[in-house]
């Protein structure tokens, strides 16, 4: 995203609390420590691509003068109602409203926004709507609202990665040449449903015994970890585990999973029923198109329909995982090959210089710059939350 803003003329800086790694990259890096250092760093720039930031960062970014456009392509309150299980439901509830309160202050204090898709374009504008924020005035100057809110995607490089002739072989020598490689190229969250391609690719080895499922990530924290610890213990109770289902004990750098990818044979994503999957934007599938490697999904999110509707791999119905089973069958059957001009297509659409074209339009922009929420108050209720975390977030400080 960075280089294509570059190419279309704009001075690109990536701002960060830490900045690791920063040569790797080709955007100069600045780092702050406080919120000093990010005043600073602000006064410097026009225009600031966030998403939406705890307290203490939303309060300069609105003092800062920029243009501020907020990136909502992960709406974190649909992912909290699904990991936060709280035995007090009062520390939930407290828990999901602080993270709306982000997302309500970004509306409110943002100029233009973005997001992933046309799904979450709807979403996104209903609750501008239910905030007060579509004035009038807003929509008789764009009834689109184009003009506020536009989609743009995760994007992809050009080209295909190449493959590693052996990519899992040290992690996997249990591996051998002629197996059919399944990769599940993403975390292990809750709110994922391994155990069903677990259970799929258990009746599916039954019938193709050289079938073998790699969980590409490493074991995770937190609830990734207590998800992944669920999934291994069901792999084993079904005699699965490293025989049909192996789980990589450390992640795949990013720059290497390229090789696991164009060297598997199918990829498996499958996700329970719910608003995070209707409304999520799995990049992990956006990889696959990369990839040629052709996708078995659960039905009910955004990519779950352009794959049935393109022929790019086989969608099932959620938490069948006989359903899932035959799907994987299929696509085994037909080969990665026979999905590659049609893969190949999808992922021309996700390319940056296509995708990042309407974000171009937003920073560079000469036009006024109108809040979108300027004139909407915030809620008592929302204000003191928001003092609440500002005294916590310095004391943390004062202790180091």
């Amino acid at each position: 995203m960075g280089r294509v803003l570059q190419s279309a003329g704009a001075e690109v800086r990536l701002l960060a609390p830490q900045v690791e790694a920063a040569d790797q990259l080709d955007v100069p890096c600045r780092g702050f420590g406080d919120r000093h250092e990010l005043a600073q760093a602000l006064a410097d720039s026009d225009v600031v691509v966030a998403k939406p930031q705890g307290p203490t960062v939303m309060r300069e970014l609105r003092r800062s003068g920029n243009r501020l456009i907020f990136d909502l392509l992960y709406p974190d309150v649909l992912e909290k109602l699904e990991r936060v299980v709280e035995p007090d439901g009062f520390k939930r509830r407290l828990r999901i409203a602080i993270t709306l309160d982000r997302f309500n202050e970004a509306m409110r204090i943002g100029h233009n926004f973005i997001c992933g898709s046309e799904r979450q374009f709807d979403l996104w504008v209903g609750g501008m709507m239910a905030n007060g924020f579509i004035r009038p005035s807003v929509y008789d100057s764009d009834p689109s609202l184009r003009s506020v809110i536009d989609v743009v995607p995760f994007g992809l490089p050009e080209g295909r990665p190449e493959p590693d002739p052996d990519p899992w072989g040290s992690s996997f020598p249990e591996i051998a040449a002629g197996d059919e490689v399944i990769l599940w190229n993403g975390g292990i969250w809750p709110w994922m449903d391994a155990q069903t391609a677990i259970r799929a690719v258990a009746e599916l080895a039954s019938r193709r015994p050289r079938a073998r499922l790699i969980f590409m990530p490493g074991p995770g924290s937190g609830v990734g970890r207590d998800a992944s610890t669920r999934a291994r213990a069901l792999a084993s109770d079904l005699g699965v585990l490293n025989r049909h289902v192996f789980f990589n004990e450390e992640w795949v750098p990013y720059q290497a999973r390229g090789s696991w990818l164009a060297a598997a044979d199918c990829m498996v994503l499958c996700h329970g029923e719910g608003l995070e999957a209707r409304f999520a934007f799995h990049s992990r599938v956006l990889d696959c198109f990369w990839a040629g490697l052709p996708p078995v999904s659960t039905d009910g999110d955004v990519f779950s329909d352009e794959i049935e509707r393109e022929d790019l791999g086989a969608i099932a119905p959620s938490g069948d995982h006989a359903a899932v089973a035959g799907a994987l069958e299929r696509v085994l059957d037909r080969g990665r090959e026979s999905y590659g001009a049609k893969l190949e297509a999808a992922a021309d659409r996700y390319r940056w210089e296509k995708t990042v074209q309407p974000l171009i339009g937003f920073a560079l922009s000469k036009g006024e710059r109108q809040r979108l929420g300027r004139s909407a108050p915030r809620s008592a209720a929302s204000a003191l939350r928001t003092i609440a975390l500002r005294l916590t977030e310095a004391r943390f400080r004062a202790q180091g």
